[in-house]
């Protein structure tokens, strides 16, 4: 096989049944731009030769694992792509990496929690969140289409760890500290506020994602869902005045890299919470959190809520009843009860 480029596409030639039969030569669509883009598909093209080439008992977990990735790249959404293949670089390969991939076992996942631990001794939660990927990588390579490694007889069981309740903003905080915000920040910060959107999918809104005449915006969530969502008067305004001035497919453009939308956000942030005069921390996910709360202790029930933060289990919402808890017992205490 081989990849070359011709009249401005990739061309790949191969003999899908070996040399022996005949030459194909298959032309990329214009879509296909990037050379390793290009020789992704020739892998694969290769690997579909040899698609029942058993894999060898003596397959090391990196050794799987890099296959796991081109499939994760696949199938995943680009960020959880990066982030499990910086954990697999930084912390799988070195500690389990070496191990025969059918050979693993519950003590294997002990040695790596407990080596973890070492290196990071408050550092449950992302341990979890490793051991968590490394579970899907096990579930891949032993699921019946594949058999690498036979299924496991044991279960990952998670470290202790127990989420730290957010100090949230008050409503009156989060109002001034978004009206205190430049004008393209402070229609992203009341994106984040107003809808509840996780800061990635609201940096990666187009304007084809807002329908302005029926005031709706819709986000594809985790999983590929779709969820469509209702615009308030203030958040319609400012989209509508926004879309006026803007010339880019993006809703929220980078003023610093073009064609690409915005992405840090921190030093606005800081300037919009020293005009606004608060002192508490602020980062994008907290305006997630505290409308999450807000709309609690306003009674919304929680699938509404659920529906509304695209949470996939009404437990992970029912977290902010505690977060509302306290903010009723601060309340409390404010007013003199002890």
């Amino acid at each position: 096989m081989s990849v070359r480029k011709r009249n401005n596409k990739f061309v790949i030639d191969y003999y899908p049944q070996g040399r022996a039969g005949k030459r194909v030569r298959m032309t990329l669509p214009d879509g296909v731009t990037d050379i390793k883009d290009a020789q992704a598909v020739e892998s694969e093209l290769r690997a579909s030769k040899d698609k029942h080439t058993p894999i060898p008992r003596h397959a090391t977990v990196s050794d799987l694992f890099t296959q796991y990735l081109d499939y994760y790249e696949m199938h995943r959404a680009p960020t959880t792509y990066r982030d499990i293949k910086g954990v697999f670089k930084n912390h799988i390969k070195k500690h389990l990496g070496h191990y025969l991939a059918a050979e693993i076992s519950e003590h294997h996942i002990n040695v790596y929690k407990r080596l973890r631990r070492a290196e990071h001794p408050s550092g449950n939660r992302c341990i979890n969140k490793e051991l968590h990927y490394f579970s899907g990588f096990l579930s891949w390579a032993s699921h019946p289409s594949r058999k690498y490694i036979p299924k496991r007889d044991f279960i990952i069981e998670q470290l202790p760890y127990t989420r730290p309740i957010p100090i949230v903003l008050t409503y009156n905080e989060a109002i001034r500290f978004i009206k205190a915000a430049e004008p393209l920040y402070r229609v992203f910060f009341l994106v984040l506020f107003n809808l509840g959107l996780r800061r990635t999918s609201a940096r990666l809104l187009k304007w084809t994602d807002i329908d302005l005449s029926h005031r709706t915006l819709q986000i594809i969530g985790k999983g590929g869902k779709a969820n469509r969502l209702p615009l308030s008067g203030w958040l319609y305004r400012e989209l509508k005045a926004l879309r006026k001035k803007s010339k880019s497919p993006w809703v929220f453009p980078s003023p610093r890299v073009k064609d690409k939308p915005i992405y840090e956000v921190r030093n606005a942030i800081a300037r919009a919470k020293k005009k606004a005069g608060i002192t508490k921390r602020i980062h994008s996910h907290l305006l997630r959190h505290s409308l999450a709360t807000h709309l609690l202790d306003k009674d919304i029930n929680l699938e509404t809520i659920r529906d509304m933060l695209d949470h996939k289990d009404v437990t992970t919402t029912a977290f902010y009843t505690h977060v509302s808890t306290k903010i009723k017992e601060s309340a409390l205490k404010k007013a003199g009860f002890k």
